[in-house]
C-alpha cells in the first residue's frame, strides 16, 4: 500500500480494521459515486489494500510520492461538506437545523457501532444498531433520486462488510431499497446481492430453529457436536442439499465436525459396493450425459430390460418439443435425433445411445449459436451474469468458470430451468455442424472500458489486469460481470457483437 491509500481514507496508518472500515464509510457517505467513479475506485482500492495489510498484521507505507493525495483535502473533510450538496441535491428545508443534526448523530453512532471491533455484538449493541439504522432509513432526503442512489450504495457496501453486526438492519434496508424484489435484476449492486443472500439464509435457519419444524432435529444435529453420530439421515440430507444449493452461507453456522461426518458418509454411500439398483445407475448416467456438454464418462453396463429412449424422448430433452414439432421447424435436426437413438449392436450397451445423444447435443449447441439471433445472445448473457453472481457466493473460482454450456450444479432455481429453456432454443436453431473455433480471445472496444470500471468499482488499469487473468479470482469475477453488463447496455452494434464473441459455445 502507499501513503496515498491512507490519505484517501483520511486516517493515519493502522492495523485496526474497524478504524479502516469507519473511515471508508465516512468517505463513501460524502461522495457522489456516479459523478466521480474514479474517486470511488480509488476509495475502494485504498480500503482493500489497507485491510489486506491489517490482516497480515503489518502496515507498509511505500516511499513514492502520493499521486492520489491531491483529490482530497487535509483535515476532517467530512465535517466540511454538506452531504446534500455533495450529491447535487438541495438540502431538505430545515429552518432550525434539528433534523440535519439528528440524522448526522444517528449516522455517526451507527458507524461507531457497526465497526466497533471484531467481537460478537451484544444485545444492547444490536438494539442500538437497529435504532440508528432505522432512523437513517427514515431520512426524508431518500425521496431525492440522486441522494437515494448514493445512500443505497452506502448501506449495501457497509452492511455487507459489517455482518454479523449489521444483521438487525439487513431486512429494513432491503425493504427500503427493494433489494429482495430486485434479486434477479442484473443491475443490483453486488453488495446488495450479498445482503439478500444472507437474508435468505437467515430466514431459512430461523424456520429450522423452530422446534415444531419437521427438519428441526436434523438442523440441531448439524449445529451441535455432541460426539454422537448423525441421526435421521433423510432429513439431514434434505437440509444439506438445500443449504448447499440455495443458502451456502448457512453452512458456516454448522459444526465443521458434523459437516465432515456427513461428507464422509456421503462418500461411503456412493461407493461402488453400495449401489445395487441398476435403475439408479441408469438415471444418473442419463442425467450426467445430457448435461455434461459432451464429455464422455466411463462406459456403464446396464440390464437389457432398461427402457431405451425413443425419438420423442430425445427430442423433448434436447428441444422441449416432440419429434413431429421438431420436424416442422428443423427437419435436419429431427433426422439427427432419429439417428442418435438407433439401438446399439449390443442390446446391453444402452450407454452408447446416451453418448450419441450427448454428442448430438454438443454439436447442435455449437451449430445453433451460428444462427442465434441477437435477443437470444443477450438472454444467454443475462443468464451467465445471474449464474456468476450465484456462484460467487460459493467461491470466486466457480464464478469465473460459470457459463451456459456447463452443468448448472448447485445453482438455485430458476437458473437451471432458464438454462434448459435457453439451450433448447439454441439447439432448435441449429442448421449445420460447424467446427468450434479454437480462438478463445476477443476484441474489447476501448469505449466500454470506462463503463466496466464504473460498474466494477475498479480503475481501468485494474480492469485490464483482471481481463488478462492477472488479478485474483474475486476481482476477475467482478470484472467479468461488469463486462457483460456494460455490453448489454452498449449500443447494439457494439454490445451484441461483443456478447457473441464472448459466448463460450463459439470458443470451446
Amino acid at each position: 500500500m502507499t501513503r496515498g491509500d491512507w490519505a484517501v481514507l483520511g486516517i493515519d496508518p493502522t492495523i485496526d480494521k474497524s478504524a479502516i472500515r469507519r473511515a471508508y464509510a465516512t468517505k463513501l457517505k460524502a461522495m457522489d459515486v456516479d459523478a466521480d467513479p474514479d474517486g470511488f475506485a480509488r476509495l475502494r482500492a485504498a480500503r482493500d489494500a489497507t485491510l489486506a495489510g491489517a490482516d497480515s498484521g503489518t502496515v507498509m507505507v511505500a516511499d513514492e510520492p502520493d499521486e492520489d493525495a491531491d483529490w482530497i483535502d487535509d483535515g476532517d473533510w467530512f465535517d466540511e461538506i454538506d452531504v446534500a450538496r455533495a450529491h447535487h441535491e438541495p438540502p431538505v428545508a430545515d429552518a432550525d437545523g434539528e433534523l440535519t443534526a439528528a440524522i448526522d448523530a444517528h449516522y455517526r453512532a451507527l458507524v461507531d457501532l457497526l465497526f466497533a471491533d471484531d467481537a460478537p455484538p451484544t444485545v444492547t449493541e444490536l438494539d442500538a444498531i437497529a435504532h440508528h439504522g432505522r432512523a437513517l432509513l427514515a431520512d426524508p432526503r431518500l425521496e431525492q433520486v440522486d441522494f437515494a442512489a448514493s445512500a443505497e450504495r452506502w448501506f449495501a457496501d457497509n452492511l455487507a462488510s459489517a455482518v454479523p453486526r449489521s444483521d438487525p438492519l439487513l431486512e429494513p434496508a432491503a425493504a427500503a431499497f427493494g433489494w429482495i424484489d430486485r434479486r434477479d435484476d442484473y443491475t443490483l449492486l453486488p453488495a446488495a446481492r450479498e445482503v439478500v443472500e444472507r437474508i435468505g439464509a437467515t430466514r431459512y435457519v430461523a424456520l429450522l430453529s423452530d422446534p415444531s419444524h419437521r427438519l428441526h432435529r436434523a438442523w440441531q444435529d448439524l449445529t451441535h457436536a455432541d460426539g454422537r453420530k448423525l441421526r435421521g439421515r433423510g432429513d439431514v440430507a434434505e437440509v444439506m442439499t438445500t443449504v448447499r444449493t440455495r443458502y451456502p452461507i448457512a453452512e458456516h453456522w454448522m459444526e465443521p465436525e458434523r459437516v465432515a461426518q456427513w461428507d464422509a458418509a456421503a462418500v461411503e454411500r456412493t461407493s461402488p459396493g453400495k449401489i445395487t439398483v441398476w435403475a439408479i445407475i441408469a438415471v444418473v448416467v442419463i442425467l450426467r450425459l445430457l448435461m455434461n456438454g459432451g464429455s464422455e464418462p466411463e462406459p456403464v453396463r446396464v440390464p437389457v430390460v432398461q427402457v431405451m429412449p425413443d425419438a420423442n424422448a430425445a427430442a423433448q430433452t434436447l428441444t422441449g418439443r416432440r419429434i413431429g414439432e421438431v420436424e416442422a421447424v428443423n427437419p435436419g435436426l429431427a433426422d439427427a435425433i432419429r439417428r442418435a437413438v438407433v439401438p446399439p449392436a449390443d442390446p446391453a450397451d444402452v450407454g452408447s445411445v446416451y453418448r450419441a445423444i450427448a454428442e448430438l447435443r454438443y454439436q447442435r449447441l455449437v451449430a445453433g449459436m451460428a444462427d442465434a439471433p441477437d435477443p437470444l445472445i443477450r438472454d444467454l448473457a443475462r443468464w451467465t451474469i445471474d449464474a456468476m453472481r450465484a456462484r460467487r457466493s460459493i467461491s470466486p473460482t466457480s464464478c469465473i468458470s460459470a457459463n451456459v454450456a456447463m452443468p448448472s450444479d448447485n445453482l438455485p432455481e430458476p437458473l437451471p430451468s432458464r438454462q434448459r429453456a435457453l439451450l433448447q432454443k439454441v439447439v432448435l436453431r441449429s442448421r449445420n455442424t460447424p467446427r468450434p473455433s479454437s480462438d478463445t480471445s476477443f476484441m474489447l472496444p476501448a469505449s466500454l472500458m470506462p463503463a466496466i470500471a464504473r460498474r466494477s468499482g475498479f480503475d481501468i488499469q485494474t480492469v485490464t489486469a483482471a481481463l488478462n487473468d492477472q488479478r485474483s479470482d474475486a476481482d476477475r469475477c467482478t470484472v467479468e460481470i461488469a463486462l457483460r453488463e456494460a455490453a448489454l447496455d452498449a449500443p447494439e452494434a457494439t454490445g451484441d457483437r461483443l456478447l457473441r464473441d464472448m459466448e463460450p459455445l463459439f470458443n470451446e
